[in-house]
């Protein structure tokens, strides 16, 4: 069975080769066409001229094609001289749009003063279309809605703009041409415009299109003016198996455009001949799909005599992340591969830490916080590649990952690189290129050539960037220059002959191969669900026949189904882990291909599999902070009180509550601060408490003492006073949504506290929020400090009374036990109260037994005031109890022989911010 390019060669061989031009839709048909006519031939011969159809152009009278970021800087030069000056963080999210409708328009042949026409009256239509029609149909259904009055502000912002786009065309269209530029479209129009005046046609007697599939209506004029001068040979490669079956969207531009004449060849029936290996197996993820498809590469070679590298063989990868694991998997079995999909820029290592360094002049006023500080540095430093520069202490490394933020552990290069903040885009560019020539790759490793590309494809990106530095903001200039880069593929070099072709799923255009590998076969990957982004609304792209989504997936369809028409061996394989990208379901033509082909046409060899993968996993092992001198060091300088001038930060009841949940949750929170920020949005979670305490604190600040008489006052003023511990706290408008709801729950508890203190009149507010500190000295250790915030102290019928407002689940646990008190995180409401109880004794200098404690349960608060020990007093016998084992407690935080480490009681970790790094995410 011939391939589609060996029949090509066929046809044209007797062709007088130097008045022959012959056009391929890619670079790649042309190499390979040049390969089997050079060894078809007898004798040494010219050969015909071979071009890719968009080399065509440089060969035209046609203007230049400028790159993407030219296009669209040149398209805001024109915007912003027409129309009101707009930011270009604000133009760039719909540039490359106009530029790509802009595109498909020309492309397409289509008057852009028709299609961006405002219609007022449905029945200048007429004169276009037949009513009835169905592009007046589309039309029709579109505009009806704009006659009808009042428009609404959606409908007339998009009159607003709909108005702008023929200005924006035209005027695009002229700058371009004054500077002898154009995009792809408006250069393929030219030249079908201006086919007389082509002298380059003129030179050959024939022009031959071989193997186009989806013509644009400039390809087909071009065409057209060709066929009138005689010289037009088309050579289609098509099966009667879609473009027979008018439902089948493989088939459709062989249906409906001037593919469609049946004289042209080739028309064949390659379905109808039953295949030899008809194999589908589904894979759990990504690697698994690696990883079988190189041992199914391997199992083949040793089943076969002649290896892989030498069959005609093909692995077609319709996902690039592929690539890397599969190069690693057959270079562990041995199996020589030829990838040619090229390498994405986007994946080069230094692109990330360009990335980082552009998040970290977003946040730059935060920099300044050196544990932030330290967090980016790390990230920064853990490239490896680094490692070929810097030693291990520049990098940080030797310092303990646990250990507290210290940016002097750090090469000073890297802080000057991350948190110098650069004058303009020059002094960027002068900071990204030294740090490119750092590098140095041996000419053997296969990094080198790539990251010469890098460097040559980012001085190419500078210098463009150049021509606009004074029109774009320094983030606008980052953003572009990281989009641009990462667009760019370095192409591996291509050699059939050694090695396994290795391809990207456009790369296998016009090829054909008798065996065939192709991954993943999962929906919205094989075919894909993108649809290129469009201004133009989709009736309208339906009516004037731009591109829709039917187009691009009859285009996907075509492709496919031609590389297996001629395949004899197909092997299948799908992601079946719904977790991963483009996982779970499969391809809609594993379907198609089973119910049309495979039931009617049998394959030799059948079978559907389903790997199973039986992941043994790795032990976890305890995570274990040794406390050395730099640990004891740090907590001596955050909790013991050394020069009374400076006291330290303290440690709070929260704080020893997290100690005594897990030591581990204590460490990374208070030493290591790795606790995520409260991403929390609305009037709820923290910021409801907040509110609510300084809600309480506004209602009784400045009085004293407290009797009935004083209510209606205070109860008058609640939405007053919650109004403004809103704007004090959340700082966030609260009038509709959910924030409002939260504000009626805020104000119906105030009520209550309020109405329940009401009715417990008279008493004397000592304190609101109040900041308490108290030292205990601990022998080897110091003078510890404790703090705290004391939400209120009254004195009432002789108790000094300690209250505290909880929005939380807590609860006072009732029976004294001070052994559970130190260890079992459930009675931390008794060891805050405590807490608050002893530094409220050492302020207010309470004397005797006269102190009660006790909180306002919020969720439960018919319960009134829940009470630590039944409100009873708490004696001061109980109190040097408590003391004596909050020194233990305290002498252990600091006791080098007591590690930090996790608990064991999982239960704890159930709703922990540290789980994942603890691996215990299914406690």
């Amino acid at each position: 069975m011939k391939s589609f390019l060996e029949k090509v060669v066929t046809a044209t061989i007797e062709l007088p080769p130097r008045k022959t031009l012959i056009l391929f839709p890619t670079q790649r048909a042309c190499q390979e066409y040049r390969k089997i006519i050079a060894a078809t031939k007898q004798q040494a011969d010219w050969l015909p001229a071979i071009l890719p159809i968009r080399d065509l152009l440089l060969n035209l009278k046609a203007p230049l094609l400028a790159d993407d970021l030219t296009l669209l800087l040149e398209l805001y030069e024109v915007h912003r001289e027409l129309f009101k000056e707009e930011e270009f963080e604000k133009f760039i999210s719909y540039g490359q749009q106009l530029i790509d409708d802009f595109n498909e328009i020309d492309r397409q042949a289509i008057n852009p003063d028709l299609l961006f026409e405002e219609i007022n009256d449905l029945k200048s239509l007429e004169a276009r279309f037949s009513p009835g029609e169905e592009d007046f149909e589309y039309i029709r259904s579109f505009w009806s809605e704009f006659i009808r009055t009042p428009l609404t502000p959606l409908q007339d912002q998009f009159l607003h703009y709909w108005k702008q786009l023929p200005v924006l065309y035209h005027e695009l269209r002229k700058r371009l041409e004054s500077k002898n530029l154009s995009y792809e479209g408006m250069a393929w129009r030219k030249v079908a415009d201006t086919m007389a005046e082509q002298d380059y046609f003129s030179k050959y007697s024939t022009v031959i299109f071989a193997g186009f599939y989806a013509l644009n209506k400039t390809e087909e004029k071009v065409m057209e003016a060709l066929k009138k001068q005689g010289k037009l040979m088309l050579l289609r490669d098509a099966d009667t198996f879609y473009t027979d079956n008018k439902m089948h969207e493989a088939g459709m531009f062989f249906r409906k455009s001037m593919l469609a004449d049946s004289s042209i060849p080739w028309l064949e029936d390659y379905f109808s001949i039953p295949k030899e290996v008809y194999s589908v197996k589904g894979c759990s993820g990504r690697f698994a799909i690696a990883r079988e498809m190189a041992s199914s590469l391997h199992h083949r070679q040793q089943q076969r005599e002649v290896s892989v590298e030498q069959e005609s063989l093909v692995v077609v990868l319709a996902d690039e992340s592929l690539l890397f694991p599969l190069l690693h998997f057959c270079g562990r079995l041995g199996i020589t591969t030829n990838p040619s999909m090229g390498f994405s820029l986007k994946h080069h290592p230094l692109i990330r830490l360009m990335h980082l360094i552009k998040t970290v002049r977003q946040f730059e006023d935060s920099s300044e916080n050196s544990a932030l500080k330290y967090k980016q540095l790390q990230e920064f430093c853990a490239e490896p590649l680094f490692k070929r520069i810097f030693t291990e202490e520049e990098l940080g490394l030797n310092s303990k990952v646990y250990a507290a933020a210290d940016v002097s552990n750090f090469h000073d290069y890297f802080s000057q690189l991350l948190f110098k903040q650069p004058v303009d885009s020059r002094e960027e560019q002068s900071n990204i290129l030294a740090l490119l020539d750092k590098f140095r790759f041996r000419e053997e490793e296969w990094i080198q050539q790539i990251h010469f590309q890098l460097v040559h494809a980012i001085k190419q990106v500078f210098t463009i960037l150049e021509l606009h530095e004074t029109e774009i903001s320094l983030n606008v200039w980052w953003q572009l220059f990281l989009e641009s880069v990462e667009l760019i593929r370095v192409p591996f070099s291509a050699d059939k002959e050694k090695g396994i072709p290795i391809v990207g799923f456009l790369e296998t255009r016009l090829m054909d191969y008798s065996t065939v590998f192709i991954a993943p076969l999962n929906e919205d990957v094989l075919p894909s669900v993108s649809v290129s982004k469009s201004l133009i609304p989709y009736s309208l792209r339906k009516a004037y026949h731009l591109p829709c989504k039917e187009e691009q997936d009859a285009v996907t369809a075509y492709h496919f189904y031609r590389l297996l028409q001629r395949a004899r061996n197909i092997y299948f394989f799908y992601n079946t882990d719904l977790n991963d990208t483009g996982g779970g379901e499969r391809s809609r033509y594993l379907f198609q291909i089973h119910h049309e082909i495979i039931e009617k046409v049998k394959p030799v060899k059948l079978e559907y599999l389903q790997q199973e993968s039986q992941l043994i996993p790795e032990p976890i092992l305890p995570i274990v902070i040794d406390k050395n001198e730099f640990i004891i060091g740090k907590l001596t300088e955050k909790y013991i009180l050394t020069d009374p001038t400076s006291p330290p930060k303290g440690i709070s009841a929260s704080a020893l509550s997290s100690y005594i949940a897990c030591s581990l949750r204590f460490y990374l929170d208070q030493l290591v601060y790795l606790r995520p920020e409260d991403k929390t949005e609305g009037l709820s979670a923290g910021h409801f408490g907040n509110v609510l305490h300084k809600a309480m604190e506004i209602a009784y600040e400045g009085r004293s003492i407290l009797n009935a008489d004083d209510y209606p006052d205070i109860t008058n003023r609640i939405p007053e006073i919650v109004g403004s511990s809103i704007a004090k706290v959340y700082d966030k408008p609260v009038n509709f949504g959910h924030d409002y709801l939260m504000k009626g729950v805020l104000t119906e508890l105030i009520h209550r506290i309020i109405n329940f203190d009401m009715q417990h009149t008279p008493f004397e507010i000592l304190g609101l929020e109040l900041n308490a500190n108290s030292v205990l000295p601990i022998d080897g250790v110091g003078n510890f400090m404790i703090k705290g915030i004391i939400d209120r102290v009254d004195f009432k019928d002789g108790n000094y009374r300690i209250l505290d407002y909880k929005t939380g689940q807590d609860k006072i646990m009732k029976k004294w036990n001070f052994e559970k008190l130190f260890n079992d995180p459930a009675y931390k409401l008794n060891l805050q109260l405590l807490i608050y109880c002893m530094l409220a004794k050492e302020i207010l200098d309470i004397q005797g037994n006269n102190l009660i404690a006790g909180i306002f349960k919020m969720k439960e608060f018919d319960e009134e005031i829940t009470w630590l020990n039944d409100a009873n007093e708490i004696e001061e016998e109980t109190m040097q109890q408590f003391i004596a084992g909050l020194k233990n407690l305290l002498s252990q935080i600091f006791n080098p022989e007591i590690p930090f480490s996790q608990t064991s009681d999982l239960k704890r970790c159930r709703y922990c911010d540290y789980k994942g790094l603890c691996q215990r995410q299914n406690a």
